[in-house]
């Protein structure tokens, strides 16, 4: 079903078709397509053999073919240029960010301030990674939008869980300090005979 020419109501007839070469104990041709991705150095296939310049040539040529084009399960295949126009796209973009979704799972721990950082490896960069888990009900537009800036400030130098954890630290230390202080004052005020 690689084809565009087939359609949904042909799975049947393929399997109609299986089924009575399997009963009759007959061969099955299978095709393959081969792609960017073959790597089974098969004998009949010369495929894996194409230099590296040549496949870069081929890729680009189908990226191109394919730009602006997007899959949306049970929609189909739309173009984005065509419905929100030239302002909606862009030709090459930086990847800042990479947001896992995963179900929420309550025997699991989840991080919670954020102090460590956690990066996706794409085409050998590294690319900050959050871990984002989500349940029903919750609106994962925002958070993914919440996550995005976060990410924005931490890149600029400010990162908000260090900042925080770096002030409760701060005031940790303010009172015991302030409390050496009043302890040194009432062993004077004891000394000098005052107090009791």
């Amino acid at each position: 079903m690689l084809s565009h020419r087939f359609k949904p109501y042909h799975v049947p007839l393929f399997l109609a078709k299986y089924a009575w070469l399997a009963a009759r104990r007959r061969p099955v041709l299978v095709h393959f397509e081969v792609t960017l991705r073959c790597n089974a150095r098969c004998g009949f296939c010369d495929y894996w053999k194409t230099p590296a310049e040549a496949k870069a040539e081929e890729l680009q040529s189908f990226a191109d073919a394919a730009r602006f084009f997007m899959e949306v399960r049970g929609l189909g295949l739309i173009d984005v240029q065509a419905l929100y126009g030239v302002s909606a796209i862009c030709a090459t973009k930086q990847i800042g960010l990479v947001v896992q979704l995963e179900r929420w799972d309550s025997s699991r721990e989840y991080e919670r301030l954020g102090l460590d950082d956690v990066f996706f490896e794409i085409l050998g960069l590294r690319v900050p990674m959050i871990r984002m888990p989500v349940a029903p009900g919750r609106n994962i537009a925002i958070l993914v939008e919440v996550a995005a800036r976060n990410q924005l400030l931490r890149s600029r130098g400010h990162h908000s869980a260090r900042l925080l954890v770096e002030r409760l630290e701060q005031r940790l230390r303010q009172p015991a300090a302030a409390a050496g202080e009043s302890d040194d004052e009432d062993d004077d005020e004891i000394e000098s005979g005052g107090g009791r």
